[in-house]
């Protein structure tokens, strides 16, 4: 006789308590993965990021213009107009900002709300727990080209998006 068929139901034993420990250690693995996973992503502030940074570097906004050379982070006063800042940003009418450029000594260029329905949740975004709607706040280092004088200030952005 085979002597191996005779251990068959210890093989069988250890083979379902090895399946089971590995079940076991893949459920706790998955579970502290998904700990660290699954979190709810908080997009207002890329999309802030993006607003500022498409405001600060592209020619058809607000960057400085010479010669056919755009100076990224320079900007132009003369083009820190309304029209010119809803024509250069397109974005769903759920987002909505204000947006100020100053000096650092504060001399003030003016400041501008995109929509209505984001100049009612601005007055509202330093309430402490908003409802309906998500704001976040940039302040960018810019340097201003006024009159071929470059003078450091302040672009400054509030988004807010309701949801």
């Amino acid at each position: 006789m085979n002597k191996k068929g005779e251990d068959l139901p210890g093989e069988f034993i250890k083979f379902i308590f090895r399946l089971f420990l590995l079940i076991v250690v893949v459920a706790v693995i998955l579970t502290i993965f998904n700990l660290f996973v699954a979190r709810d992503i908080d997009i207002i502030i890329e999309e802030t990021f993006i607003v500022s940074q498409r405001l600060i570097r592209s020619e058809n906004c607000l960057a400085f213009e010479e010669n056919d050379r755009v100076y990224q982070g320079i900007i132009d006063p003369t083009k820190f107009d309304l029209s010119r800042i809803n024509t250069c940003l397109v974005l769903p009418d759920k987002i909505g900002f204000s947006v100020s450029l100053e000096e650092i000594n504060g001399k003030n260029y003016g400041s501008f709300v995109t929509n209505d329905k984001a100049r009612a949740f601005l007055s509202l975004c330093d309430t402490k727990n908003p409802v309906g709607f998500d704001c976040w706040v940039r302040k960018d280092y810019v340097l201003i080209n006024e009159n071929g004088k470059l003078k450091p200030g302040y672009l400054s952005l509030m988004v807010v998006e309701s949801e």
